[in-house]
This record gives C-alpha cells, structure tokens and sequence, in this order.
C-alpha cells in the first residue's frame, strides 16, 4: 500500500469540513528530510501548515542560477524561521555538499558570525590563518546552502557574506531577517502575515476551515486542549481572533494556547489588550518569542535613537499613510526633512512598516496593528503622545478641508477615493479632538466631511460624529463652523428620517443669516424648504427655495445654482407640477455637465426621469435612466448606483419588461442592504411587492410589502406609507379579505389626500371600486371607477400590467351594467370627492337589484362567479389562455392583444400560479375542458415554438 493510499477518509466522519480540518492538521509529515546530503537542519516539533505557494517561490528562486543570497524579510512572528526551513528541507537533492543552518539569535556582536559559521561547519580556527580565509577555502568547490537565521541583530557582518560568496562560486546563503543586509547580490522575499479568513463569509465553517490562520490556531489550541474543534458556534469568533492578530503566526499560536482558560469568544474579547495577554510559559522557545510583546521590543531596540523616535510618531496613524503625512506630523520633532524620508526607508527596511502600491498616487505605508500597539506603549511612555496626536489630527483637518473643496466638480471622484482610504486616520483624528473637547476644530473637521459622508452612504457614522462634536460645550458659538456642521447634521438627519432634521436646519440657516454668509445660507435654506414640504407646509418650503434660488443666481456660483434648482425641481415634482419642475431640473443638468460634477447630475438626472415618466415620455425617461447607471457607476458611489439601477427598473416597467425590472431591483436591494439604505430599500420592496403581486405570488408580496411599510412608517414617510398600504389593500382584495382590503384603501386615501398625492387618492379609489365590484354591487364600482378618473392618468401612471388590468376591471362592470347604467353611474362618479367615496363606503351604499340573469350568489358577485368558474383567471387571462391553446407564440398573442411580449409573458406566469400548471400543454387541455378553445383548433404544444414561431399542431 502506498503512503497515499493509507490515507482515507474515515467512515465514522461527521462532515466533510471536519474531515478536511481534521487531514490538513494531521494526517500528513510536516517535513520532509532527506538522508542522502547532509543537512543539521533542526527536527521541527509541530506540523508545518499551509504556504505552499510562498514555499515554492522561495525553491524556484533558489534554483535560478542568477541568485546567490536570497533574503526572507518580515516583522518578528511571521514565521520566516520556519519558512526557510520547510522551503530548504524539500531541496536537499540541489546541493550536492548539503544544507548547513546557522543559528545566529544568541549573537549580539556582528563579529562572532564568522566564527559561529564555520563552528557550524566543523571548522575550527587556527592561529596561523585568518578564519574567514579558511572559510572561503573550504566553501570554494562546495555546492552549499547556508540558512543563516535573525541576521537582524548583526547587520555588521553582511560585507563577510558578500566575501564569501564572491570566492566561493557555488555557495548560496538564505538569510532570515527582520532587514535586508543591503548588498548587490541580494533578493528580498517578503514574508507576510497568513492570508486572513474571509470575513464576510463568517457563518460558513467550510470556508473557515480552509484558513491557514484558523487551522494553525485550531492546531495549537489542540496541543493544550486535545478534544478542541472547530464548531458553527466558535467559528466566528477564531476567524476574528485571527483577523485581530493581524494574521501573524507566532500571535495566533500564543493565542491558542489560551484556549484551555479562555473559549474563543471570551478571548476575542480580551484582545484589546494583545500585549498583556500574548504570552507563553514554554521554556524551549527563545526569550524574544515568550511574548509578543518581546518580540516586537527586540525589533525596537535594535533601531537607533532617531528611528525609535520615528517609529514611536508613525504608530498615531491607524490604516495606511503617506511620505508625506509622516512628513508633516513629525517634523516638528525631527531636525530635517531628508532624516524623515531616511527614516522611513530605514523602518521599512527592518520590516516594521509595509509598502502599499498604488498606480499612479503616492505609495502608502501599513504597520501591523500589533506592531502599532507597541508603538503607542512607547509613545505614552516618552510623553511625546499629546504633541504626536495632535500634529496628526491637525494634519487630517488640513487634507479633510483640502478635499473638500474639489468635492464640487470633476475631481471629486478621487477626492473620494483618496477620503476612503484615509477614513481611518480621519476616524481616529475625530476621536482625539472629541475626547480632548477641541470644540472648534471638531467642528470643522466633522463640517467638512458630512458631504463625502452623504455622497458615500455614511450616514449613520458621520450623524454620530456630527452629533457629538455640536455636544461639546466648546462647539456653542455662532460660528460658521457651527452652523456647517448643523447643515451636514441636518441633511444627514433627514436621510435617516430623524425629526430633528427641522430644528437643525432652522439654527443653521438662523446662524448663517446673522453672519450674513450668503453661501452657506443657499445650502441650508434649500435644504430647510424640502424637510418642510416632507411635513407638507408647502407654502412655507416654496418661500425658503424661492430665497435659496433667488441668492444663488445673485451670487452667480454655477455649482451652488445647480443645487437650488435640482432642490425647487424635487419639490414642483412632488407637488404635481411636472412641467415647471422639467424646466428648473433641465437648467440644472445644463450647469452639472458644464461643472462635470458627477454626483448632482446623477440625482438630477433621477428626477428628471421621474418627472419625464409622469408626462409620458417613457423612451427618454429611459434614455435618462441608462445615462444615469453608466455615470453611477463612473463614480463607483454605492448609493449613487443602488438609486440608478433601480430608476433604470422603473423605466424597464413602463416599457412591459417585467423580467429585466425584477433583476434589476434585486441587484438594487441587494446593494441597499449592504449600505443600510433604509429610504431605498423601502422604495425598492414596495415596486417589487407590485411585480411580485402581479406574478400571483401574493405570500412573497405581502412579505415584501409588509417590510416595506415597516421602513416608510419608520422614516416617517407618508407619501411611501400611503403607496404600501394601497398595495397591501389590493393583495388583501385577491386574497378574498374584503374587510381588510377596504381598511387598507381607506388608510391610504386619507394619507394620500394629505400628502397631496393625486395619483396615489386615486389608485385607492380604484382599490375601493375593485373591492366593491366583488361585493356584487357593480353600479357603485362604476361611480367608483369614474371618481378615480380626475386623479389619476391611466395611460402615463399606471405600468402597462397595471394598466391592462385596469381596463379590463371596468369592462367587466360595463358588461354586467350595460353601457347606459355604466356610463350614468361614471359620470356621477366623476363629480365625487375623496371624502364622498369614503362616506359612501362608510354608509354601505347599495346598489339596486340586478337582473335575475346575472344575479350574484350570497357570497359571490357575478365576476367572482365567473373567474372561479375559470380557476381565478381574469377576462384577459382566459383570452390568453385561448391563444396559447391556439399554438399561438408570445410575439403572436402581443400582436393580437396589442400589448407587449412581456405583459404576455406575466399574464402565463399569472396562468401556471392559479392553475398549478407548468406547460403550456397543459393550458390547452383545459381551455378545451372550460370550453374556450374548440379541440379541433388546438395545437400541441411542446414549451417550444418550431422556426416559424409557432407550436407543433395535433
């Protein structure tokens, strides 16, 4: 039996993940040591796991001709011991004469290498020869490695190195160090951390288990606790240990072995404090590596005084930073730029920072949040902290403000871009100010963030930093800074659908205005008008927009007058004024294109879209809404592209493209959950409760409905409240809960009244007529149907199913009344108020009795009758059903029906549900069974039309 063949998987496994696991930590040698070239190579005492790629790097460099000293960098604990010997142990048939590891950690002096090597050698001195001359002789024929491992402490001795390479023509040295020796001959392999477990997959442990970090952690915890697992319910919390250690070896391993005190999430919790709690008892490692925090402090002291002192200043920054941000927060402390610039070549050198590329922008530097945390410690104990934090908190308020200006215009994309990488420095900038009570700078750090806040989707973030900073007692005055921040407080609050939103525009506007600050009066006051027409004082919000506009076109600033006439555009859109809301918004998309300001021209662009929809004009509405994802998607703005994806959905509707719709608003919601976008979601949920409704999955519906409501009565939204409720109202309505259906309607038309919304009064009212058509009194539907008619515009604000349905819903009470009872109960319909249809409800008015003929059962009226003769399929549906029976292909039914493929498309998907049907096969059996079709018309169907677009025929 082969050595692979031993290896099965055990029967008695209770999963394959754990198998997995349970394999990769133990079934197979750790290290391969071969007996037919000498090697001392040291017999490591637990398996070797993982980087198998860094592994094979580091041989494939090793064999090239062209590299004689290769150098394994990296930080202490990630392992580069390790590495190198795993790497070599797989590679004792390249060199002839052997491996030789020379263990250099004991030395302090860069003079005793020589000696140690050539003691590892077997070689001893003499007095009458120079012992490196001896070196030299004996390595000059010999094909040999030397693995000299934590060169660091001993830099001195890299010109011995160089010698001896350069006369003995077949040695290769491998060197671990925490620096490079900075010699020609030399290539650095960085080794890095172990790749991180993926966060966002947390709940899957199959994933989790193919983490090198969490099987090295599963391993060692198993070396203090045998009977350890990894489990659904510690998972997470490993991977996050994991991820908090930065993926370093030797602190997941100290980690782990604390598993036989602490469980994994009482661990994690523990971790704020790494240093303190990272240590070892073992007696068989080295000193350095009995805690982390020796580790870290040997890298430390070896730096000179300059290099601590710069090491101690750049452990401020949290994240990734520049040259040029360490530059400016350390020169006060350092007597010339060029010791700074030295000093950070030197850091990155000796692995205490990494480098991050970036194509074409300045290089950004990373320490470990291990190796930061020591660096704090140090910076606290100098008593230089206070001065380093706050030379980086003033730095951050610089480049904040810096950034802001060019956030209006064509380069506020890498505006954003470079505002996202830095947030963690920006972050930690706040944190210090608020906790120092720096009220004036606070305010103008957090004032000027708020719009790279709103653009980016950090609403809640950036309203709890704007929140605190307006706290501070020193943040009172009637500043401009003051009044900023209450502007971005203000807008981000009216996004979260706070109710301060009023009261914190009303004091910025009251601030700018005795400050006499045109510009930032513009802003606010256009902002303080529409939270009012949200409370529907539109008289009160006209006033503040007017002034808005009015001052901007004085001052003549194209980016703030494109601002005021998007804002006077919005709210002429929600008053129903389409016409004057497509002039203001069109002058605005003038002044954005010529601005190239990406953001203001995508909402402008939305409700240019909604407004083009509303007049009718469904093509350009599209054109618009292509435009806008394309431009979203320039930005690379989250919430920017969640709001154009699903405006282009929008237009799909209005077209008939009911399948592309849906995909559409799901990958829109799917992007609107990511950011928490409570308003976009809402909206979202509620256009997809109609397709799905539409559909005839009316469980899906109501659910997606249901939440719908949830988030409008909790943004306070009474314009969305009111659309949910009509639509909850017409899924109660199909389910037969009358009752409820009428209660629904009822709810929203008042609501609908208030907020003014014409279409929405009058799609309630239509509720209310459908509701009582199935209450068998079809004179009073029709007085219904007729009153709807001045509310609502049909053929631009319905979507073509909608619209359909609609149609047929009044034909069928024509059909039952008669054209001159329908036409005289329309047109009294027609001269009714909202109220009068609710008193109407209210009072039960009757209808008289109709025909005998026609005469509804006690239960059910003569169309109820009818559709559940026919399995609940509308006069629309059976037509369909009769054409497909036919043979006929969509195309062929659209044209017939004059619809589109797709409403024909939904009216068979409304067909399978009701039916329980699954081919088409099957509609033309019972078409012919219903009496609908004549059996020697049908054709069968096979699902799939022949070339000519038409059905096999029987």
């Amino acid at each position: 039996m082969t050595e692979f063949e031993q290896h099965v998987v055990p029967s008695s496994r209770s999963s394959v993940d754990d198998w997995h696991l349970e394999s990769s930590l133990t079934d197979f040698p750790s290290l391969k040591i071969f007996d037919i070239h000498p090697n001392n190579l040291p017999v490591q005492s637990t398996l070797f796991i993982g980087r198998e790629q860094e592994v094979t790097t580091i041989q494939h460099l090793l064999r090239r001709k062209d590299v004689r000293l290769l150098t394994l960098t990296g930080p202490g604990g990630t392992g580069k011991t390790r590495l190198g010997i795993q790497a070599v142990a797989e590679m004792s048939e390249s060199f002839t004469d052997g491996i030789v590891f020379v263990d250099l950690a004991p030395l302090n002096d860069f003079t005793l290498v020589v000696p140690t090597i050539a003691q590892s050698l077997g070689i001893r001195e003499r007095s009458d020869q120079n012992l490196l001359k001896r070196l030299e002789e004996f390595l000059q024929q010999k094909e040999l490695l030397l693995l000299l491992d934590n060169f660091e402490q001993v830099v001195g001795a890299a010109l011995q190195v160089a010698d001896l390479l350069a006369t003995c023509p077949q040695l290769k040295v491998m060197v671990t160090s925490r620096e490079v020796l900075h010699l020609q001959a030399e290539h650095e392999f960085t080794v890095s951390p172990l790749a991180l477990p993926t966060l966002k997959r947390l709940s899957d442990r199959a994933i989790l288990s193919q983490s090198t970090a969490v099987m090295l952690f599963v391993q060692r915890a198993r070396a203090v606790k045998p009977d350890f697992q990894l489990t659904d319910a510690n998972a997470s919390s490993i991977a996050k240990i994991c991820t908090h250690l930065d993926g370093l070896p030797l602190a997941i391993e100290l980690a782990a072995a604390r598993i036989k005190l602490l469980p994994p999430r009482t661990l994690l919790a523990r971790l704020d404090q790494r240093l303190v709690i990272l240590t070892s008892a073992s007696r068989d490692v080295p000193a350095r590596q009995q805690t982390l925090r020796n580790t870290i402090a040997w890298s430390y002291h070896l730096l000179s005084a300059l290099e601590q002192q710069l090491f101690r200043h750049c452990s401020v920054f949290v994240g990734g930073y520049t040259l040029t941000a360490v530059e400016a927060t350390c020169i006060a402390s350092v007597d010339e730029r060029g010791q700074v610039l030295d000093g950070v070549a030197s850091l990155l050198d000796k692995s205490l920072l990494y480098q991050r590329e970036h194509e074409g922008e300045e290089p950004i530097f990373v320490m470990l949040e291990t190796i930061r945390e020591y660096g704090l410690e140090c910076l606290r104990e100098s008593g230089e902290a206070e001065v380093s934090q706050r030379a980086h908190a003033l730095y951050y308020l610089a480049l904040a403000e810096e950034a802001e200006l060019h956030l209006k215009g064509e380069q506020q994309i890498l505006e954003w871009r470079r505002l996202e990488r830095e947030q963690e420095n920006l972050r930690a900038a706040l944190l210090w100010l608020i906790g120092q009570e720096e009220g004036e700078l606070a305010l103008r750090l957090s004032g000027a963030l708020w719009r790279f806040w709103y653009i980016r989707g950090y609403w809640g973030e950036g309203w709890h930093w704007l929140e605190a900073a307006l706290s501070l007692p020193q943040a009172q005055g009637r500043t401009a800074s003051r009044a900023r921040a209450l502007y971005g407080a203000g807008e981000l609050a009216y996004r979260l659908g706070y109710s301060v939103t009023r009261s914190l525009l009303e004091e910025s506007v009251t601030i700018y205005r005795e400050l006499g600050d045109k510009r930032g009066l513009i802003e606010s006051l256009g902002w303080l008008g529409l939270s009012l027409s949200v409370q529907h004082e539109a008289t009160a919000a006209h006033t503040l927009l007017e002034e808005s506009l009015m001052l901007a076109r004085e001052l003549g600033d194209s980016w703030l007058l494109a601002n005021a006439l998007v804002n006077v555009g919005d709210f002429m859109d929600d008053q129903g004024n389409f016409k004057s809301a497509r002039l203001y918004l069109e002058e605005s998309v003038v002044l954005c294109r010529a601005l190239k300001d990406c953001h203001v021209l995508s909402h402008t662009l939305r409700r240019l879209i909604h407004v083009t929809l509303f007049e009718g004009q469904v093509m350009r509405a599209a054109t618009l809404a292509k435009e806008n994802v394309v431009l979203a998607c320039k930005q690379e703005n989250g919430p920017d592209v969640t709001r154009a994806l699903y405006w282009l959905a929008i237009t799909q509707i209005f077209q008939g493209e009911i399948g592309q719709a849906a995909a559409l608003l799901e990958e829109s919601l799917a992007l609107a959950r990511e950011q928490d976008d409570k308003p976009q979601i809402s909206n979202i949920q509620l256009a997809l409760g109609d397709i799905t409704m539409y559909r005839g999955d009316l469980l899906q519906a109501e659910i997606r409905l249901e939440e719908s409501l949830f988030l409008f009565r909790e943004l306070h939204a009474r314009d969305g409240i009111a659309l949910a409720l009509c639509a909850l109202g017409d899924i109660g309505r199909r389910q037969d809960n009358l009752i409820r259906a009428r209660a629904l309607c009822t709810e929203s038309v008042l609501l609908a009244r208030e907020a003014g919304m014409n279409y929405a009064v009058g799609w309630n009212i239509i509720g209310l007529a459908r509701i009582t058509a199935d209450e068998g009194q079809p004179e009073q539907s029709a007085r219904l149907f007729g009153a709807a008619e001045p509310w609502l515009n049909a053929s631009i604000e319905m979507y073509p199913t909608q619209r359909a349905d609609y149609e047929q819903d009044i034909e069928d009470v024509r059909v039952l009344l008669g054209e001159k009872v329908f036409d005289a109960a329309w047109a009294e319909g027609r001269s009714m108020m909202p109220e009068q249809v609710l008193t109407s409800q209210s009072q039960g008015m009757i209808d008289p009795p109709l025909p005998p003929s026609i005469r509804p059962s006690p239960l059910l009226s003569p169309r109820r009758e009818l559709q559940q003769h026919f399995g609940g399929l509308t006069t629309r549906q059976r037509e369909v059903a009769c054409l497909v029976a036919q043979g006929k292909a969509n195309r062929a039914i659209a044209d017939e029906l004059i619809v589109s493929v797709s409403t024909v498309e939904a009216h068979i998907s409304h067909i399978f549900t009701k039916l329980g049907f699954s081919s088409r096969a099957q509609i033309a059996a019972w078409a012919v069974d219903k009496g609908l079709a004549d059996a020697s018309q049908v054709w069968r169907t096979s699902d799939n039309p022949d070339r000519s677009g038409h059905y096999v025929r029987l």
